[in-house]
């Protein structure tokens, strides 16, 4: 009984932790600018010049 029990466990715990590592996705509008990188680029110097 106890070798069964910490088969159990330890199968619950393995299982967790690999789902646990999964990414996600987000669908957004494809206009929509997304900054990755949070450096400076040329969507922000556009952007910067269209609001002056």
């Amino acid at each position: 009984m106890n070798k069964l029990c910490k088969l159990v466990l330890g199968s619950i715990l393995v299982s967790t932790l690999l789902t646990g590592c999964s990414t996600t996705v987000e669908r957004i509008d494809a206009g929509q600018t997304v900054d990755l990188s949070g450096a400076w680029n040329d969507t922000d110097s556009q952007m910067v010049a269209q609001e002056m």
